[in-house]
Protein backbone atom coordinates (compact mmCIF):
# COMPACT_ATOMS: atom_id res chain seq x y z
CA UNK A 1 0.00 0.00 0.00
CA UNK A 2 1.15 3.53 -0.73
CA UNK A 3 -0.23 6.89 0.37
CA UNK A 4 -0.48 9.99 -1.81
CA UNK A 5 2.65 11.69 -0.42
CA UNK A 6 4.79 8.64 -1.21
CA UNK A 7 3.02 8.32 -4.56
CA UNK A 8 4.23 11.83 -5.41
CA UNK A 9 7.76 10.98 -4.26
CA UNK A 10 7.83 8.01 -6.60
CA UNK A 11 6.45 10.25 -9.38
CA UNK A 12 9.40 12.58 -8.86
CA UNK A 13 11.83 9.70 -9.27
CA UNK A 14 10.05 8.24 -12.31
CA UNK A 15 11.09 9.10 -15.84
CA UNK A 16 9.18 11.26 -18.30
CA UNK A 17 7.42 8.28 -19.88
CA UNK A 18 5.92 7.34 -16.51
CA UNK A 19 4.65 10.79 -15.52
CA UNK A 20 1.11 10.39 -16.96
CA UNK A 21 0.53 7.41 -14.65
CA UNK A 22 1.35 9.41 -11.53
CA UNK A 23 -1.53 11.87 -11.49
CA UNK A 24 -4.04 12.69 -8.79
CA UNK A 25 -6.76 11.34 -11.10
CA UNK A 26 -5.11 7.92 -11.30
CA UNK A 27 -4.66 7.85 -7.53
CA UNK A 28 -8.33 8.75 -7.02
CA UNK A 29 -9.46 6.06 -9.49
CA UNK A 30 -7.58 3.41 -7.55
CA UNK A 31 -8.52 4.63 -4.07
CA UNK A 32 -10.91 2.23 -2.34
CA UNK A 33 -11.78 3.78 1.02
CA UNK A 34 -8.63 2.70 2.83
CA UNK A 35 -8.76 4.22 6.34
CA UNK A 36 -5.19 5.49 5.94
CA UNK A 37 -5.72 7.02 2.48
CA UNK A 38 -3.61 4.50 0.59
CA UNK A 39 -3.92 2.59 -2.66
CA UNK A 40 -2.68 -0.90 -3.44
CA UNK A 41 0.64 -0.95 -5.28
CA UNK A 42 -0.47 -4.14 -7.03
CA UNK A 43 -3.62 -2.41 -8.32
CA UNK A 44 -1.50 0.50 -9.55
CA UNK A 45 0.87 -1.91 -11.31
CA UNK A 46 -2.06 -3.71 -12.96
CA UNK A 47 -3.56 -0.37 -14.03
CA UNK A 48 -0.29 0.68 -15.68
CA UNK A 49 0.11 -2.69 -17.37
CA UNK A 50 -3.44 -2.55 -18.78
CA UNK A 51 -2.87 0.97 -20.12
CA UNK A 52 0.44 -0.02 -21.75
CA UNK A 53 -1.12 -3.16 -23.23
CA UNK A 54 -4.00 -1.11 -24.65
CA UNK A 55 -1.56 1.37 -26.20
CA UNK A 56 0.52 -1.43 -27.74
CA UNK A 57 -2.62 -3.10 -29.09
CA UNK A 58 -3.73 0.13 -30.76
CA UNK A 59 -0.31 0.47 -32.37
CA UNK A 60 -0.49 -3.14 -33.55
CA UNK A 61 -3.95 -2.67 -35.03
CA UNK A 62 -2.88 0.50 -36.80
CA UNK A 63 -0.42 -1.59 -38.83
CA UNK A 64 -3.44 -3.24 -40.50
CA UNK A 65 -5.13 0.07 -41.30
CA UNK A 66 -5.18 0.34 -45.10
CA UNK A 67 -6.14 4.02 -45.18
CA UNK A 68 -3.54 5.05 -42.57
CA UNK A 69 -6.15 6.85 -40.44
CA UNK A 70 -5.74 4.76 -37.28
CA UNK A 71 -8.85 2.59 -37.36
CA UNK A 72 -10.15 -0.48 -39.15
CA UNK A 73 -13.23 -0.63 -41.34
CA UNK A 74 -15.09 -3.90 -41.47
CA UNK A 75 -15.72 -3.89 -45.20
CA UNK A 76 -12.15 -3.29 -46.36
CA UNK A 77 -9.58 -3.72 -43.59
CA UNK A 78 -10.69 -7.03 -42.10
CA UNK A 79 -10.70 -8.97 -45.38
Amino acid sequence: MINYEDFLKVAGEAGEKCRPFFSATVFAKLFQQDPFGRISIMQFFNYVMRKVWLHQTRIGLSLYDVAGQGYLKESVSLQ
